[in-house]
């Protein structure tokens, strides 16, 4: 009788994310070190792009829906209106960031690479009351401070 909410997210950004593995955190990591960023795919992948504060409201519409509920089970997809190929990302970026020398190369070492991820979240806005609200540009300022800000200590961790 445990009462279970489960979120599918597309790509989830924000300040704090340390895997530079990924696109955000691995791009600014590379402009405020100056350098291309190496992309591991073709760049032509399509996904959804989330801002973290998007998903914690999210979790807590979901949080407040479950307890509330008569069901055990709550699941929705978490999606958004940012649906880009990494490519148009990236340029997406740089324009917001006002640099254009840094251009991606693309590595393409990844073999296992779903080429397009866009998430229905027509669920979760009617029965959560749930969309994401935040503007992609003002994400990607917010975020990049962040990484800006923290960028000595980023330096000891990396």
């Amino acid at each position: 009788n445990v009462k279970v909410g489960i979120l599918r997210c597309g790509n989830i950004f924000g300040p704090g994310d340390l895997n530079f593995d990924r696109l955000f955190p691995g791009m600014f990591l590379s402009v405020l070190k100056n350098k291309k960023l190496k992309l591991r795919s073709s760049g032509k992948n399509i996904r959804d792009y989330l801002f973290v504060d998007d998903v914690v409201d999210a979790y807590f519409k979901l949080f407040l829906k479950t307890i509330k509920s008569n069901k055990n089970l709550h699941i929705y997809n978490i999606g958004s209106k940012d649906n880009f190929s990494v490519n148009k990302m990236c340029d997406k970026i740089l324009k917001i960031l006002k640099i254009s020398h840094l251009k991606p190369i693309v590595v393409n070492n990844s073999k296992i690479e779903i080429f397009y991820q866009k998430l229905n979240f027509s669920k979760a806005r009617k029965e959560l009351k749930w969309n994401p609200n935040t503007k992609i540009e003002f994400a990607i300022k917010k975020t990049f401070e962040w990484y800006k800000s923290n960028f000595k200590l980023i330096q000891k961790i990396k």
